[in-house]
């Protein structure tokens, strides 16, 4: 059986539209369920993704605040997620974010990240001790995540979403300073 806690866990970010239903299927199998709907079964997508935008999901019975299908789905998807799990028998209150690229984890009290003892004890100076605190400090202060938003799959053809990292940029610019080259040599010319 194990060792049971509530949870509640909110989204953010771009979700395909394609993949919808695995994200659904994550959450589902991970035990947790809409707020205002309850379980997901037999229930229209469209309602259950909109309940999931706006509240995100929780669940009553979650084995040792586990929920290793959404984290993947999540984490392959760039899904940004806060999560929150109340006490168990074994463990405390707690706290998990996700940002896109990196996922961290804190005890926390009233939903507020707590620095672990074992942490300041790895201090060995003054000044680091409190760059690392303010540097956690900071990446926790985050509290909103951007909205979960549902897209549809690139336009960009073969460059992908990223346009950043594919090279669509460059090859925008390029373009176009090949355009207004052009159009000043025809200038010069008239």
């Amino acid at each position: 059986m194990g060792d049971r806690c509530s949870m509640s866990i909110n989204f953010g970010g771009q979700l395909k539209r394609e993949l919808v239903e695995e994200f659904i299927e994550a959450i589902d199998a991970d035990g947790f369920s809409s707020h205002q709907l309850g379980s997901f079964i037999g229930k229209p997508v469209d309602k259950v993704m909109e309940d999931i935008i706006s509240n995100g999901v929780f669940g009553d019975d979650i084995n040792y605040a586990q929920f290793d299908q959404i984290k993947a789905f999540c984490m392959d998807q760039k899904i940004q997620y806060w999560a929150w799990n109340g006490t168990g028998g074994d463990y405390g209150e707690g706290l998990e974010r996700y940002d896109g690229e990196d996922a961290r984890s804190a005890a926390c009290s009233d939903g507020e990240p707590m620095i672990a003892m074992f942490e300041l004890l790895k201090i060995e100076s003054l000044a680091q001790g409190l760059a690392d605190v303010l540097e956690i400090a900071k990446w926790w202060r985050v509290t909103e995540l951007p909205p979960l938003e549902i897209v549809d799959g690139s336009c960009w053809g073969f460059y992908g979403a990223d346009h950043g990292d594919s090279g669509l940029e460059e090859a925008a610019i390029s373009n176009a300073d090949c355009y207004l080259a052009s159009a000043n040599q025809e200038m010069s010319l008239v």
